[in-house]
Parts: structure tokens; C-alpha cells; sequence
């Protein structure tokens, strides 16, 4: 999360010391302190954190618009002009479990605080439910892969998933959509086929970004109809 103050830091010395900076963290969704036995999540829809020998602090950062240089033009002083006073709100959660970051699966808990699920349920007994109790959408089976984005291609009868991986590990996994596991193809950020053939697993390296295209042409998909088997 750091950097060498040789290769970056504040470059007005008078606005904030280097050091302070240095302890600056702009987070995503959440931070984890702890040891390989045990750690403190905290998720927060807050990002911008200060780290302190014996504290992890939220603060607060101004906007482009305010500022704290003094100006003056003969008896008027100009351009101090502060966030206004008052009650500034931001919702967190902490959590502790054994383990490491990993093994806790911190990212989870900052995703889920800042995306919660939606639930739809449908709970009257006047007509007769033709689906399950409770179903996956879509499904990875390597449980340090993030689901980061689900669309429409743009340009044809298909749907883009675009996973990451978030713990160091390489990646193996078949994919499940909409109750069947898919053939795929690769493709990049522009939704442009990789030239590479269509697989139905997907392997990648630790830390990878990768975007596929599951093709929903005529004829690909067929769905089972509902009702008893």
C-alpha cells in the first residue's frame, strides 16, 4: 500500500509533511490489521484513512473547492473557505476472525457492506413457484475470484463476465450461469476476441483480470422448462 518517498509524495512541503502523507491510506471498501493467527476487518464506506502507532483514524478530506491559503488584497482577505460546520456521517463495520486476510476472506465483508444483496421473496401461497427455493446466478468455484462486473456485450447476443483474482493463487474453474456450466471465449476491455479457441475452464495466474464472453446466439441456450422432473 505504500511507496518510496524517493519515487512519489506530497510535493508542497507547507501544505503536509512527508511523513504525515506516508501514513495516508485510500482504501476500497475496506482495511485488515491483524497477524497470520488472527485480524480486525473494518469495512466502510469511508476511504479516506490515517494509519497512527497505536490507531487506525478516518478523515476527513476536503474538496477541490475549499482551501486554506491565505489571501490578501488590501484590507479584504480572500480564498479561506472551509467545509461548512456541522454533522458529517459514514457508516462501518468491524469484524475479527483466526487468520490472515485471506483466510478471513476481508475483502468479502468491505463488498458486501458497500454492495449489499438485494432479496426478493416471494412468500404468498396463491400460485405454485416453479423455481427453487434459492439458486446461483452465476458461479465460480475458486471462492478468491471477485465477480466485478456482468453485462450485455454490446455488439451481439452474449454476456461479459469480468472476474479478478484476489489472493495470490492461480486460477482453475469452470463457469456456471443461469444453471449450466458454459464454454467461453477471452476476450479484452473493448469486447475484441483474443483469437484463442473456446474453452470451458478457466485458468489464469495469481491477481489476473480476465473478461469473458459466453455466446447466448440461437440455438446456444436452451433453458429446461419448469415444472417437475
Amino acid at each position: 500500500m505504500g511507496s518510496s518517498p524517493r519515487q512519489s509524495g506530497w510535493p508542497a512541503s507547507d501544505e503536509i509533511p512527508n511523513e504525515s502523507w506516508r501514513r495516508s491510506r485510500h482504501i476500497h471498501d475496506w482495511i485488515h490489521a491483524g497477524t497470520a493467527d488472527w485480524g480486525l476487518t473494518i469495512a466502510s464506506e469511508h476511504q479516506q484513512i490515517r494509519l497512527g502507532d497505536e490507531a487506525i483514524r478516518a478523515e476527513m478530506l476536503r474538496g477541490t473547492r475549499f482551501t486554506s491559503v491565505k489571501v490578501v488584497r488590501g484590507d479584504e482577505v480572500a480564498s479561506l473557505h472551509y467545509p461548512p460546520p456541522g454533522t458529517y456521517v459514514f457508516r462501518y463495520s468491524l469484524s475479527s476472525s483466526p487468520g490472515d486476510w485471506r483466510q478471513s476472506k476481508a475483502y468479502r465483508a468491505g463488498m458486501g457492506w458497500n454492495n449489499p444483496l438485494l432479496p426478493v421473496s416471494v412468500v404468498d401461497t396463491i400460485s405454485r413457484k416453479s423455481l427453487p427455493p434459492t439458486v446461483s446466478f452465476c458461479s465460480l468455484k475458486q471462492d478468491s475470484l471477485v465477480l466485478s462486473a456482468l453485462k450485455k456485450s454490446d455488439g451481439e447476443p452474449s454476456v461479459l463476465l469480468r472476474v479478478y483474482e484476489m489472493e495470490g493463487r492461480p486460477v482453475e474453474t469452470p463457469v456456471q450461469f443461469l444453471g449450466r456450466t458454459w464454454v467461453f471465449r477471452e476476450v479484452n476491455l473493448l469486447e475484441e476476441d483474443l483469437d484463442q479457441p473456446e474453452r470451458d475452464m478457466l485458468r489464469s495466474g495469481p491477481y489476473a483480470l480476465r473478461t469473458i464472453k459466453l455466446n447466448f446466439g440461437p440455438g446456444v441456450y436452451h433453458p429446461d422448462p419448469p415444472g417437475p422432473k
